[in-house]
């Protein structure tokens, strides 16, 4: 029958609908961590190192990758942690005789981060930004505001 089906589809849209108002307002007013970042770590001896991050979050626990022209590959983000303000992640760098771990504190604050990289007993600075997030948007929220929004032009 062609009602079940109809009512169907209304039930769902009205739950994505009223879902996605929810999550909206919840992350504004927590940190979050989530997103892709650029990096720019100073070296001991006054050289710059450009790190990208792409990260995921789920409540507390980061995850994602770590990506850089002084790395082979992207590096796997590993033990990560956002305790207020705080992120703190480490990630194994492959060298010559095999790996280290680089263990990364920062502080954010908006769409900035910054703090400490330790690394083999070396404790270098950096600061990031995160990217706007119109790059990253998913499709389904663009839909959702301009639905949403009133059009003045018709």
């Amino acid at each position: 029958g062609t009602q079940s089906s109809q009512s169907g589809d209304a039930k769902k849209d009205e739950q994505k609908s009223s879902s996605g108002q929810q999550t909206a307002q919840t992350d504004q007013t927590k940190l979050d961590a989530k997103g892709n970042w650029d990096l720019t770590i100073k070296t001991s001896d006054g050289e710059t190192i450009p790190v990208s991050l792409d990260l995921q979050q789920e409540g507390e626990i980061i995850t994602g990758t770590t990506t850089s022209p002084v790395l082979p590959a992207p590096v796997k983000v590993e033990d990560g942690k956002l305790t207020g303000d705080q992120l703190t992640f480490s990630v194994m760098v492959p060298d010559d005789s095999g790996s280290y771990k680089a263990t990364i504190t920062g502080t954010i604050t908006g769409d900035t981060m910054q703090g400490k990289v330790d690394a083999r007993g070396n404790a270098m600075d950096f600061t990031g930004t995160r990217k706007k997030a119109t790059d990253a948007a998913p499709a389904s929220d663009k839909d959702k505001k301009e639905t949403s929004s009133p059009k003045p032009l018709k």
